[in-house]
């Protein structure tokens, strides 16, 4: 029997350092904004820019990266056939 709290426990770990990041990404937009006196019409490029800044200094990036590229832990989930109903392909 697989000890499922560890699992859950790593689930948590990562949904906290997102939010972590969201937090910092906004807190940093929020200065690009205002250093441009909050000027309108640059929102998306204040965002983009502050997302980029935050990830690459971010001490919990690499973990988030790493996170991402493990394989799902148990039964591999099935693949759909893109056209039901129809005959298998040969």
């Amino acid at each position: 029997m697989r000890d499922t709290s560890t699992a859950k426990h790593h689930g948590l770990n990562h949904w906290l350092m997102l939010d972590l990041i969201g937090r910092k990404i906004r807190l940093h937009t929020d200065r690009l904004h205002e250093e441009r006196g909050h000027a309108q019409g640059r929102e998306l490029e204040d965002w983009l820019k502050a997302e980029s800044e935050v990830l690459r200094t971010s001490v919990l990036t690499p973990r988030l990266r790493s996170q991402h590229r493990r394989p799902p832990q148990g039964r591999a989930p099935r693949r759909r056939d893109p056209h039901p109903g129809n005959p298998p392909r040969r």
